[in-house]
């Protein structure tokens, strides 16, 4: 198996708060792909350059050098723009390396690698729920009638994709061959929406990230594409999440949602996390 390993990133200051420097994120995964053993064929951390940015950087967040030398594979950085934000970057990579991958497993820069080859499990599990390579796994599925049932259907990462599936985006005359378009402008799709899926975009418009979670869904929801998270596959799987508001890590299990934790819980829980947010880590 050929796969891909995709770290979306972002150095500029936004408006969430982090209980540690959003600078060290980057090298603290870097850190722990190198801790930890993978089957992976490439890393590719992609660069996002961004006008609105400049002036408003994290500094040294790019000075990765001497974590990446210790990783294997070497990482390959890749400039690029921040066009829909880390999904973008994530389809702007599958553009640049189409027949290269078998799979790509498309991650944000703030939430770390855990576990020995956590490549091979979401691969695993990915084959399990999708033998015909048709298809989307996550780390969670929300929108569900047991997670968020009030929003529209959206992947949270890490996001596993064959590049079978993704072929199918970009030949869908749905989305005009060009899917990063399409989730840039999905307003001016609405009249394939449901009645819910349009309530969500309205109230996201102005969280932009979110509005592009709930676009990035909607491209694989919308062909018909299955999605669904490995959280369903293994029960003893924690997913741990960090929430900006509360500045809080929250559980979720396959039949446990949006517990609080304290330090002292999360230090308990975190071995069954095959990823972890950076922001109790450092």
């Amino acid at each position: 198996m050929r796969i891909n390993y995709v770290i979306a990133t972002y150095s500029g200051k936004g408006t969430k708060l982090h209980i540690e420097p959003k600078e060290k994120a980057l090298k603290l995964h870097c850190q722990r792909l190198a801790q930890f053993k993978n089957n992976l064929k490439s890393i590719t951390i992609m660069r996002a350059n961004d006008e609105n940015s400049k002036n408003n950087n994290y500094e040294g967040y790019y000075d990765i050098e001497d974590y990446t030398v210790k990783i294997t594979p070497t990482p390959c950085i890749v400039d690029c723009e921040n066009y829909c934000y880390s999904f973008g970057q994530w389809l702007l990579c599958y553009e640049q390396t189409k027949e290269e991958y078998d799979y790509y497993i498309f991650q944000e820069d703030d939430y770390i690698p855990n576990i020995d080859n956590f490549d091979t499990i979401y691969i695993d599990a990915y084959k399990k729920q999708f033998p015909e390579d048709i298809g989307v796994m996550c780390g969670m599925l929300l929108g569900t009638p047991t997670r968020l049932q009030h929003l529209a259907l959206h992947v949270s990462a890490p996001i596993v994709v064959s590049s079978k599936t993704l072929k199918m985006l970009y030949t869908s005359e749905l989305w005009n061959g060009n899917p990063r378009d399409a989730m840039q402008n999905m307003l001016d799709y609405q009249k394939l929406f449901t009645p819910k899926e349009a309530k969500c975009f309205r109230k996201f418009k102005q969280g932009i990230g979110a509005y592009y979670q709930l676009g990035f869904s909607l491209l694989f929801n919308k062909l018909q594409i299955q999605s669904d998270d490995i959280l369903a596959q293994r029960e003893d799987n924690a997913f741990l999440y960090w929430d900006d508001k509360s500045k809080k890590v929250y559980l979720y299990t396959s039949k446990q949602k949006a517990i609080p934790l304290n330090i002292e819980n999360y230090q308990a829980l975190k071995s069954r996390a095959y990823f972890l947010p950076f922001q109790w880590e450092n």
